[in-house]
């Protein structure tokens, strides 16, 4: 399946994929919300909260879950940029990691 077709797929075939923009903006105490929305009640995948490239596989395992978005969140409001998340107009779509571990 091409980029194309995979993006009417995912976003309904109405919608041009050329004409979707995607905006990434950094992920700050005020985006927190929307990265939780993203991210959804399991961290998206099984707890992750995007910490597993900042821990051992002990520490990961150890706080899976709550742990890992307590984590996350702490991170956040230390004023680090941990990422970027990706909107489509009004609504919060994606997330790019960046920065040292």
């Amino acid at each position: 399946m091409g980029q194309k077709t995979f993006l009417r797929w995912v976003i309904g075939a109405s919608l041009d994929p050329a004409d979707i923009k995607m905006k990434f903006v950094p992920l700050t105490k005020d985006r927190w919300s929307d990265f939780e929305t993203l991210f959804g009640e399991r961290g998206a995948c099984g707890g992750c909260w995007c910490m597993l490239w900042r821990l051992t596989r002990k520490e990961f395992e150890s706080q899976k879950g709550e742990g890992n978005r307590q984590a996350m969140q702490a991170i956040v409001d230390s004023g680090e940029i941990p990422g970027d998340p990706g909107y489509f107009p009004g609504t919060a779509g994606g997330l790019v990691l960046g920065g040292a571990p």
